[in-house]
C-alpha cells in the first residue's frame, strides 16, 4: 500500500516538473514584436549611447540625427520587402494532380504582377555603414569613440556566440 502512494505521489511531482517547465519555455518563446517608428527607435539607440558614453547635449542631437537617418533608411528597406512573394515554384506535382491547371509561365524570369526587389548590395551596405563610422567619429571623442567600439564588439560577439 506505501509504495502506490508513493510512486503516485512520485508521478505527481513529476508531472507537475514537466508542466513548470512546458509552461517557462511558452513564456521565452519570442513572438513577433511591434515594429518601432523610426523616431523611436533613434531615440532608444541615441538615449543608449548616451547612457553608456555621457554624451553632451549638442552630440546627442547630432547623434539623434544621425540615427534618425539610419533608422528611416532601414525603415525603407524594410517596407520596400514587405509583402513579397517568393518566385513561383515549378509545376512539379501536374503528374500528382492531373485536374489542377497548370501554374503560369513567368515573363523572363520575372512574373510581371508580382513584386521583385532589387537584392541588398553588401558594397553599397559597407559603404553606407563606414559613412556612418566616420560621421560618429567627428561627434564623439577619441575615447567615447573607443568605448563605442568595444561596446559594439561585445554585442557582436554575444550574437555570433548566441547565433543570432
Amino acid at each position: 500500500m506505501n509504495h502506490k502512494i508513493l510512486f503516485t505521489l512520485f508521478g505527481l511531482l513529476y508531472c507537475n516538473i514537466i508542466t513548470d517547465t512546458t509552461a517557462q519555455t511558452f513564456e521565452k518563446r519570442d513572438f513577433p514584436q511591434e515594429q518601432l517608428s523610426p523616431e523611436l527607435t533613434a531615440r532608444k539607440k541615441t538615449e543608449q549611447m548616451d547612457k553608456l558614453l555621457q554624451l553632451s547635449e549638442k552630440q546627442f542631437k547630432k547623434i539623434f540625427k544621425l540615427n534618425l537617418k539610419e533608422a528611416k533608411s532601414i525603415d525603407t528597406q524594410r517596407k520596400s520587402r514587405q509583402g513579397i512573394m517568393p518566385p513561383p515554384m515549378h509545376d512539379r506535382n501536374q503528374e500528382k494532380f492531373p485536374d489542377r491547371p497548370p501554374m503560369r509561365d513567368s515573363f523572363n524570369g520575372k512574373d510581371p504582377m508580382r513584386h521583385h526587389p532589387e537584392p541588398l548590395d553588401p558594397a553599397k551596405l559597407k559603404k553606407e555603414a563606414q559613412k556612418r563610422e566616420k560621421k560618429l567619429k567627428k561627434i564623439l571623442t577619441e575615447e567615447q569613440y573607443n568605448t563605442w567600439k568595444e561596446h559594439q564588439k561585445t554585442i557582436q560577439d554575444h550574437r555570433h556566440r548566441n547565433h543570432l
